[in-house]
């Protein structure tokens, strides 16, 4: 959680208001976006934030995936609630469910539930999740927006938008030069490779790992806009294989 959130300030500012203020009744606020935005990190940057910290009775977050199990999730969660050593693998998941029910039951919870592929996974939890009618939210990410709306109480879903040029420049430059300065004209390059990374923030701290192993150099970061194609953001794997030969080359000469 040490990772630093750049831009969304409007956003999170937002979000923080639907978890602390409004509605006495339980609330679940998702967050919705296609893959590489930065929904995680959002949620997560929310769920430490002091102030809402403080604000709820019981905390507790699991990440779901594609492949979940039901059981798993619940014990996830029942860690956050009750005690990380928590271990009930002989209970099934119905015992579990009614475990988390009785633990959440008259207090004010906060659950983030990360990554939802599947309106299942919402019919398996809700039940558990108690209204006491006492400001309870559920924090939830999920790339289909179908999934958002399933699971709507009273909050509409949170579309998160793409960074704009801004912030995917001063994403790149932090990644690279932490509280360094940069020079103008590395920064005049930097900025063209920050808008080829198409506004998304995965792309953009990817290519800031590949510009981090190269020398400081305006050739060498020109190379690297010129072997950047148009549309990036539509294909991590290819930055992702850069990085990778970019890390075999510097242990090489290591």
């Amino acid at each position: 959680m040490n990772e630093e959130i750049i831009g969304f300030e409007d956003v999170i500012e937002k979000l923080r208001d639907q978890l602390i203020k409004g509605t006495k009744e339980r609330d679940v606020i998702s967050v919705v976006g296609m893959p590489g935005l930065g929904k995680t990190t959002l949620a997560y940057r929310l769920y430490y934030d002091k102030s809402v910290a403080s604000h709820f009775e019981i905390r507790a977050q699991c990440c779901v995936s594609q492949v979940y199990s039901c059981k798993d999730l619940l014990i996830a969660i029942l860690r956050g609630a009750i005690s990380e050593n928590f271990e009930c693998r002989e209970k099934q998941a119905d015992e579990l469910a009614y475990l988390l029910r009785k633990t959440l039951f008259s207090k004010r919870y906060l659950i983030l539930v990360d990554d939802v592929w599947e309106t299942s996974v919402w019919d398996d939890l809700r039940g558990s999740f108690r209204d006491s009618n006492n400001g309870s939210r559920i924090i939830l990410t999920t790339r289909d927006h179908e999934v958002a709306m399933y699971t709507k109480i009273r909050s509409d879903p949170l579309l998160l938008r793409m960074f704009n040029s801004d912030e995917s420049w001063e994403l790149l430059r932090k990644k690279v030069f932490g509280e360094e300065s940069c020079s103008p004209l590395l920064t005049e390059i930097g900025q063209e490779i920050a808008k080829k990374c198409g506004q998304l923030p995965l792309s953009v701290v990817l290519v800031a790992g590949i510009l981090s192993e190269m020398e400081k150099k305006v050739e060498c970061w020109e190379q690297l806009a010129n072997n950047l194609g148009p549309h990036i953001h539509k294909d991590s794997r290819t930055v992702i294989e850069q990085s990778y030969q970019i890390l075999l080359w510097s242990t090489f000469r290591g």
